[in-house]
């Protein structure tokens, strides 16, 4: 049950108290009224005011209820807080690092790679890449396990150079095939090897006298 129901409840139980009194006090004043006039008195009679009721003694009740307004509070606005954007911090680009002057290649070839006789000279041709000046140590090796002594070439920039080696094979006899195969293996900067270059000897005629 609401404010509204309860106060017009109570309103009603009032207005009711209210006539329900009034007319109580209405018939006992006529009654009295009505014994005043029925027993004769031996004195001259009286006219006597019927009280006239006031407005004190019926009570005024202010029927149309004041109903109070409760004060909506005002919210107040919740504050959203602004998030400052990231800032990126300005900085100078990290120049990519550059690698250390050295071999950055090499490739190895022979000529011929083959042949019909009972012996050859086979020449070996190397070219070495770099990415910048550099003294390059190499040494050739060979595949009968030969080596040859340690060799040196200067590079004043980045660029490509070509270093030989011959290898004379043979004599072999009639009929007989030799193989073999050489390359480059780099000492400085750093260290590497080339692909291997090879060669097939293979004697179809009578073997030849050697030339010294």
């Amino acid at each position: 049950m609401d404010t509204k129901q309860i106060i017009r409840i109570a309103l009603i139980v009032l207005i009711i108290g209210v006539l329900i009194g009034g007319g109580v006090f209405l018939f006992a004043v006529k009654r009295s009224a009505d014994s005043a006039s029925a027993t004769p008195t031996p004195t001259p009679t009286e006219t006597m005011e019927e009280p006239t009721p006031t407005d004190d003694a019926v009570p005024t009740t202010n029927l149309t209820p004041t109903k109070s307004v409760a004060a909506t509070p005002t919210r107040r606005p919740t504050a959203t807080p602004t998030r400052a954007p990231a800032t990126t911090p300005s900085s100078t680009p990290t120049p990519a690092p550059t690698a250390a002057s050295g071999v950055v290649n090499i490739e190895n070839s022979v000529s011929p790679t083959t042949s019909a006789t009972c012996t050859q000279n086979f020449v070996f041709s190397a070219k070495i890449y770099t990415n910048g000046a550099a003294t390059v140590k190499y040494k050739w090796l060979r595949s009968d396990g030969a080596t040859a002594p340690e060799q040196t070439i200067t590079f004043t920039d980045a660029g490509m150079q070509t270093v030989t080696t011959t290898w004379s094979s043979g004599p072999i006899a009639a009929g007989e095939t030799a193989n073999g195969w050489e390359r480059v293996e780099i000492l400085s900067p750093g260290s590497g090897l080339s692909n291997q270059a090879e060669y097939t000897l293979t004697c179809t005629s009578p073997t030849p006298t050697p030339t010294l």
